[in-house]
């Protein structure tokens, strides 16, 4: 079976990468977190061809009183819908209310190993 790649992505800005004037892909463990960081960071509803995908950013996490338990339970289905995601290993939501801001570390067990990520959202 052919190896699956997909185009890269900047980490700073998600914008394509190219090097020699070529486009740049990623496959493997790095495939596998650039998806999982597009599902992250997609808004329910962006993508025209398809609303049913994204999170629901406006309505139930950018919130004034978020109801961490449903963030916790989202988040965890988008993880482990990215293709090659087997597990999650570790999963921590930390919530600053004076800030409004959130950060989630997990762990992930893929078909490439294990992942680890931080994330700022």
């Amino acid at each position: 079976m052919a190896e699956i790649k997909d185009l890269k992505l900047s980490d700073d800005l998600h914008d394509l990468v190219f090097e020699d004037y070529d486009l740049s892909f990623v496959s493997g463990l790095d495939r596998v977190k650039q998806n999982m960081r597009i599902r992250l960071w997609t808004f329910a509803e962006e993508w025209f061809l398809d609303t049913s995908v994204g999170l629901p950013w406006f309505t139930e996490i950018n919130v004034k009183a978020p109801n961490l338990q449903a963030i916790d339970a989202l988040l965890r289905r988008e993880i482990l819908a990215v293709q090659d995601v087997l597990e999650i290993v570790e999963f921590t939501l930390d919530y600053n209310a004076a800030a409004r801001t959130m950060q989630v570390d997990f762990k992930a067990k893929t078909n490439f190993g294990e992942l680890s990520v931080r994330e700022a959202i």
